[in-house]
């Protein structure tokens, strides 16, 4: 016993006095180690800057976001007094984490340079880039880094490096304008009307679109890389007073998505309204002048006019200008789209034989589930669902998917937009042989996913699981989601004897569907409105039902992501309190709404909930009460 004491101590003491050990070389070596690295820094900012001759480390002055680990004022003299701009130090992931970059930024948001001091990615591939004199050359004095394609040229064959590279860039430079008070209009407009900061600038693609009024045209994306629509900056033709700087965002299928303003300058309380909510949102959702109500908005701006005749000429009062440069700066992008970028019509047509027409049923925001598309005959005999998806997961995003479901949720074609998987390998997919594998499947269970992984798509696991797996969360949603509308319509009309969904109405980011509901021998009862909740903590959609007089009859949940009732007085629970939901019966104006102040730890659910009924409410007196 006392041999084991003695082994004890012995071995205790070595530990001890091995860590006071490191502990001082540490602390020997600790400045030595940080002057080499800031020795390291000061010779790659050289390369960026040549021309510097001092700096000033601001990281303790500035808030750091987006991996950015320090920051430095750049000087032209001794005497810091010619600023010419920053060196941006940050670490990000490419291939492999720990991609250590610094870029230098000009004053004005130019990209003066990079280099990375070390890096984990792929000999031969990134890494042999990132010491390539050439693919450093492309980042020099660069102005926007969105016109870099991360696929072409010198990138080729280190996309993944070459991505994480260009979103460095632009993290720096919405940095160091963030710095200075300046910032990128382009990427304030992406990010007001679509919800992503991210864009590349298409405009060099397009030959023809410059002119004296279309300026720029950028493909807008998100955080998984595939594009969402398109964001076209114009001066509108003939505004009051010029210039009318205007961003008009687009979607995919040609429906306007939302629209911004740069520089204005027209009046105060007459073309000014223009900017108003209600004047913006008679155009979300439409994809031809044709479907936007002038006379709605001539109420919207206070326009009034001379006679018939309502041209900007015949005007008697109210902004007829401004509104007249608007809608043709509109017309300029429906024309333009349907010209050069409508190009999935065809695609989603050709997935069912005999398709003629196909309708958007808009559904709530998924990450993956992008839009599903009733598709219909001539005859306006429905043929089946198309679901637009992004891949899960895939080798080289973007991945798009279009998956063509019959009325009984069987697979009958697969087709692909966005398109980046490898030759030979995830290219597979596009073969036949895998298409004719999932058709006629309803489940996953129906594939037989070991032949896929063993002979068609063999090598290509990522593709292979990013495509199975984005197809099981369609076969659920087919299941679960798409058809238990006629529930939710039935539960709060226990009368009604069918109901239609209003093919004239437009989505718009809140409220999806619109349903009339009708009883005994076509008497009317009242609507059922498909509505996301604004703002919830994590996500709601819920069907809103009023009579025939715009009372509220009762609200059902269909899709309920908030924090389930098990983990305590939280979302879940609060849209299970009958309690709760008894607060909105019979109301029938929006202020009532506001009153609701339900005591519960769930504020933003309770919120949401409350907001989306109030703009079903409003909806219904503006449309739908005349």
């Amino acid at each position: 016993m006392k041999k084991y004491i003695q082994m004890v101590v012995v071995l205790f003491v070595i530990s001890t006095l091995s860590g006071l050990i490191m502990g001082g070389v540490h602390l020997l070596t600790k400045d030595i180690i940080a002057e080499n690295e800031l020795k390291k820094s000061m010779e790659k900012m050289l390369e960026i800057f040549p021309e510097m001759e001092n700096y000033t480390d601001i990281t303790a002055d500035v808030e750091l976001t987006s991996g950015i680990e320090r920051v430095y004022e750049v000087f032209g003299d001794k005497d810091k007094k010619e600023k010419i701009g920053y060196i941006v130090e940050m670490t990000t992931t490419g291939y492999q984490s720990g991609l250590k970059l610094i870029i230098g930024v000009k004053t004005d948001g130019t990209i003066r340079g990079l280099r990375s001091p070390s890096n984990n990615e792929t000999p031969g591939f990134g890494k042999t880039k990132l010491e390539n004199a050439d693919y450093l050359a492309q980042f020099e004095n660069l102005a926007d880094p969105s016109t870099i394609d991360p696929k072409g040229g010198i990138n080729a064959g280190a996309t993944i490096t070459t991505n994480a590279v260009l979103s460095a860039l632009r993290n720096a430079r919405n940095f160091v304008l963030g710095l200075q008070g300046l910032t990128d209009p382009i990427q304030e407009a992406a990010a007001a009307i679509f919800g992503y900061e991210s864009y590349h600038d298409v405009t060099d693609q397009y030959s023809d679109f410059v002119n004296e009024n279309r300026l720029g045209l950028y493909a807008v994306k998100n955080t998984n890389g595939n594009v969402l629509g398109y964001l076209f900056r114009l001066y509108a033709p003939k505004p009051y007073r010029e210039p009318l700087e205007t961003f008009i965002g687009i979607d995919l299928d040609g429906k306007i998505v939302g629209i911004a303003y740069g520089e204005f300058n027209e009046t105060d309380g007459w073309g000014k309204k223009v900017q108003d909510p209600a004047f913006i949102n008679e155009f979300i959702g439409r994809s031809s002048i044709d479907q936007i109500d002038m006379d709605k908005l001539d109420e919207i701006l206070g326009i009034t006019y001379e006679n018939e005749d309502k041209t900007a000429g015949s005007t008697k009062s109210g902004p007829g200008k401004t509104k007249l440069a608007m809608v043709n700066a509109v017309a300029m992008v429906f024309d333009y789209f349907n010209e050069h970028l409508s190009d999935q019509k065809d695609l989603i047509l050709g997935l069912f034989d005999g398709a003629e027409r196909y309708e958007v049923r808009y559904l709530r925001g998924h990450q993956y589930i992008l839009n599903i598309y009733e598709v219909y005959e001539e005859d306006e005999n429905l043929l089946g669902y198309v679901y637009k998806t992004n891949a899960v997961k895939s080798f080289a995003s973007p991945l798009e998917i279009f998956f063509a479901l019959d009325q009984e949720g069987a697979v009958v074609d697969v087709a692909y937009g966005a398109f980046n998987e490898t030759y030979g390998w995830g290219a597979k997919a596009k073969e036949e042989r895998f298409i004719n594998a999932l058709i006629g499947a309803k489940s996953i269970d129906d594939i037989d996913t070991q032949t896929i992984e063993d002979e068609i798509l063999a090598g290509a696991t990522k593709t292979r699981e990013g495509i199975l797996e984005t197809l099981d969360l369609v076969f659920k949603h087919f299941a679960e989601e798409l058809f238990d509308y006629e529930e939710a319509i039935q539960t709060l009309f226990p009368a009604q004897a069918s109901f239609a969904r209003n093919k004239e109405f437009f989505s718009d980011e809140i409220l999806k569907e619109v349903y009339e509901v009708f009883g005994e021998n076509e008497a009317h009862l009242g609507y059922a409105f498909r509505v996301e909740a604004p703002n919830a903590f994590k996500g709601i959609e819920m069907f809103v039902g009023l009579d025939h007089e715009g009372k509220v009859i009762g609200l059902y949940f269909t899709v309920v992501e908030e924090t389930p009732s098990s983990d305590g007085n939280w979302g879940g629970k609060l849209l299970e309190t009958q309690e709760f939901i008894d607060l909105f019966i019979n109301k029938s104006d929006p202020s009532d709404i506001d009153n609701i102040d339900y005591s519960t730890g769930a504020t933003k659910t309770r919120d949401a909930v409350i907001e989306g009924v109030k703009y079903v409410l409003h909806f219904y007196k503006e449309r739908l009460s005349k």
